[in-house]
């Protein structure tokens, strides 16, 4: 794909040269013509990299296009006086004929050169980039200069360093709660993921966020010079966002203006996150500190998921290009990719090197890389959300993420193989090595198998009546058995006491006593009244005999043969046990078993065949145990074993609530697997995470198993 991608590109000088050296009347008018700069041009020259580089303007489209300073000596005698092949043959000889062509092309594709002759299909004619995408539109609504000159006016006693000195101001302060309250701050972020049902306010205040941040860079823009020409709506992947047209920014020569103006969107996005962090810290849980807290976490997520990454065109791309000294970076570094798939691959003739200066190499190589695999990677995951929210609609929308980078560049790849003057003579050759290229892609894709394996969680589970709790509360004092030992039923394994129990029984018993002793005297002299001391020395026996029982209960013994297991490190003599507190485990060698839960998706490979399992404690992460699959429950529901298996914000089973019998969002499948006897004790009742190995199986088989169920997930099909 990554020969189809970049291979295919078009270059407009060899269709230019292709249209001059042909026969016919359009050629002669090609040489004929008279080619002039547009009256709305305008050149502004910038050092980079210390070389003197001329930025040319349009400043009816607004965009920029920047051309080495030597070069633009030659195409600014475009005048109009002289024809198109006197200016070729004036210039061939300094600056390469293919060189001349792709200045010529640029500029006429940029609207910045008249005097060229129209043809039928002609490349170089402005076209529509392809075409509209609704996953990716905009809609200009107005032209902010006005409003943008108000704010710079009434700003402007705030200079840009005392501005940003209390950003950092704020964000130190903000740094030093997120530290101070960590716990809470995770607490609200579980939270958060526990209840998808208050998300729509994240669709509000993202894009109230994202129009922030562009009247930064708008205002930026304003205060140093330039000027935005357009503002208004574009719906990215179907979300409305605010934008404003800050190209104008290239106009400016200092390369510190250039990263203000586009670093001033994410100090927006990190102000409000600061404020909001204060707020939420200070203010007392309710409605305006879970405001509060979106704001922050919709910040993080446009400042490091998308504005900062340089995979894209976002801020970080461009704050990337101006650091490295290096503009129009992707575009070069496709293009460098290009020239080196074609001269080393297809072997291609009468190519020209692209420029790249010193140090360049070391960023252009890695990035085109980098930049192709996330956009990859990106499309994937932006067509699987439109396919499982939207279903039939989502099949079209993820059409106009795929078609573009997948299906796309093939017409450009075959045209380009059969019609490109350069392969005129290897063009064969440059046919086997594709070919062999395919093949070397598609041979480990489709026949060679890969090992292949489930991860899944669960957790470490015994029967209920293996697990002794506290009848009592009080201070344990004793134990009579140690860790890991096996037992019989009815031996003594700990004592508990409880001085309360104790005193309160002595009373009771010295109660006892002493009516014992009265109704003795009473007998004879008031039978009536030896009667009522008789009943209270029943009552009294009663709760006697009940406090003894209490007190003997603070004697624990094993309800069965098995083998002990207990956390050392929580029963500690001379500890208080609450009532009801688990004390201990009583472990049947075949007793012992992680209760796991599986998707859909999981069970098919599941039922394909489980050569071996291991398990993963997260008491001891670093210990492989070896177990086996012992149950699968074939039909799904909606119940955990366990909420300790829900997600709780890094990984887990997603709930529509943290209730304790709330349901899973999806439907999963429950499986048992039996661990060998000789593991260790600790963990019981904890999370596990399984490893299921299947029969290795071929990358295809896979892809093509994972697309099968998604359609039939979302589509019925």
């Amino acid at each position: 794909m990554v020969a189809l991608r970049l291979a295919g590109l078009e270059i407009g000088a060899e269709q230019l040269n292709k249209q001059m050296t042909g026969e016919g009347e359009y050629a002669k008018q090609m040489l004929q013509c008279k080619p002039r700069l547009a009256h709305h041009l305008r050149v502004q020259e910038q050092l980079f990299r210390k070389r003197t580089w001329s930025v040319l303007h349009n400043t009816v489209s607004g965009q920029f296009v920047r051309v080495d300073c030597r070069l633009w000596s030659a195409l600014r005698q475009l005048r109009g006086e002289l024809s198109l092949a006197e200016w070729l043959q004036a210039h061939e000889a300094a600056f390469g004929k293919v060189a001349l062509l792709e200045s010529i092309a640029q500029l006429h594709r940029h609207g910045l050169l008249n005097g060229m002759p129209a043809a039928k299909g002609d490349s170089l004619r402005a076209s529509k980039a392809g075409g509209f995408n609704p996953l990716m539109v905009k809609l200009p609504l107005l032209n902010p200069t006005p409003l943008l000159g108000k704010l710079a006016r009434i700003s402007s006693p705030v200079s840009g360093r005392i501005a940003l000195l209390t950003i950092a101001l704020l964000a130190g302060i903000a740094a030093v709660i997120a530290v101070l309250d960590s716990e809470r701050l995770m607490f609200d972020w579980q939270r958060v993921l526990s209840r998808p049902e208050q998300w729509w306010q994240y669709l509000i205040i993202y894009p109230c966020l994202k129009g922030m941040h562009e009247l930064a860079h708008g205002l930026t823009l304003q205060r140093l010079g330039g000027q935005v020409r357009e503002a208004g709506i574009s719906l990215l992947v179907l979300v409305p966002i605010p934008y404003v047209d800050a190209t104008n920014a290239w106009s400016l020569a200092h390369r510190k203006d250039r990263l203000l103006v586009t670093g001033a969107g994410m100090l927006s996005d990190i102000t409000l996150a600061s404020v909001a962090l204060f707020s939420w810290y200070v203010l007392e849980p309710g409605g305006i500190t879970d405001m509060a807290f979106s704001i922050v976490l919709m910040s993080g997520v446009s400042i490091f998921v998308f504005n900062a990454n340089p995979l894209l065109k976002f801020d970080g791309y461009y704050l990337l290009e101006d650091l490295l000294d290096s503009p129009g970076l992707a575009r070069r570094s496709v293009a460098y990719w290009q020239y080196l798939f074609k001269r080393y691959l297809f072997l291609a003739k009468g190519l020209s090197r692209p420029f790249v200066a010193v140090g360049e190499r070391r960023w252009l190589l890695p990035y085109g890389v980098a930049s192709l695999c996330y956009r990859v990677v990106l499309s994937m995951v932006i067509s699987l959300f439109l396919i499982r929210q939207f279903h039939e609609l989502g099949m079209v929308l993820a059409a106009f993420s795929i078609i573009p980078l997948f299906i796309k560049p093939l017409p450009r790849l075959v045209r380009y193989l059969f019609l490109s003057v350069q392969l005129e003579q290897v063009r064969r050759r440059a046919f086997t090595r594709l070919v062999l290229l395919c093949l070397l892609v598609a041979v480990p894709v489709i026949a060679i198998p890969l090992p292949s394996s489930t991860r899944a969680e669960g957790i470490l589970w015994v029967p209920e009546q293996a697990e002794i709790y506290a009848s009592e509360q009080g201070q344990l004092i004793r134990w009579f058995v140690v860790n890991g030992e096996r037992v019989v039923k009815g031996q003594h394994l700990m004592q508990l006491a409880s001085p309360e129990l104790t005193i309160e029984l002595q009373r009771y018993e010295s109660s006892i006593a002493l009516l014992e002793l009265q109704h003795a005297a009473l007998r004879s002299a008031s039978p009536e009244l030896a009667a009522k001391r008789k009943v209270e020395i029943e009552q009294q026996r009663v709760i006697a005999v009940r406090l003894q029982k209490r007190i003997e209960a603070l004697n624990v013994y094993a309800t069965h043969a098995g083998r002990i297991a207990f956390d050392q490190n929580k029963l500690l003599t001379g500890q208080h046990i609450e009532q009801g507190q688990l004390l201990l485990y009583l472990i049947e060698e075949d007793a012992l078993v992680v209760r796991a839960v599986v998707d859909q998706r999981q069970l098919g490979r599941v039922e394909n065949g489980v050569i071996k399992a291991n398990v993963r404690l997260a008491a001891d992460i670093t210990t492989s145990l070896p177990a086996t699959l012992s149950r699968q429950v074939p039909a799904a529901n909606n119940r955990l074993p366990s909420l300790a298996l829900a997600n709780a914000g890094f990984g887990g089973i997603d709930m529509e609530s943290r209730q304790a019998d709330a349901k899973t969002r999806e439907q999963i499948f429950h499986l048992e697997l039996t661990l060998a006897p000789t593991m260790g004790e600790q963990g019981l009742g904890g999370r596990a995470f399984i490893t299921l190995q299947h029969p290795a199986e071929t990358l295809g088989k896979r892809w093509w198993r994972g697309s099968r169920q998604l359609f039939i997930k979302h589509l019925g099909a």
